[in-house]
């Protein structure tokens, strides 16, 4: 009897610190989702401002044409990139979330089935 409350406390202490490492782990994903999207966002801006001089400046159709296309093809590129860091931002959240209670669920299976062997 007492062996089985002594597995018991042990995997909810387990438990408890798998529970609590996963908020240290979102903390850090989300802190580097908030760098990355910060620096898309700067750089973004700063890209429209150079747009913007070159549109002003031009003096043919041509020459707009020419810097249209290039703001645009650079804005797409940025926006796959960035695009690209938020799938692995999401991936990495989602191992930071499994990570700490890999394994747990198997500790507690095999402790029900030890105990449930035992009691039979």
């Amino acid at each position: 009897m007492f062996d089985y409350v002594d597995r018991v406390q042990r995997l909810s202490r387990e438990g408890f610190e798998a529970a609590t490492a996963v908020p240290a782990a979102l903390t850090r994903e989300f802190e580097v989702a908030a760098e990355g999207q910060k620096n898309y966002s700067s750089k973004a801006f700063q890209d429209a401002q150079v747009y913007a001089r070159k549109i002003l400046g031009v003096r043919s159709f041509g020459e707009a044409v020419e810097a249209q296309t290039e703001f645009l093809n650079g804005a797409r590129r940025d926006y796959w990139d960035r695009a690209r860091q938020l799938n692995d931002f999401y991936f990495n959240l989602l191992e930071a979330l499994a990570k700490p209670t890999e394994g747990f669920v198997e500790k507690i299976s095999r402790e029900v089935t030890v105990v449930s062997k035992g009691s039979s």
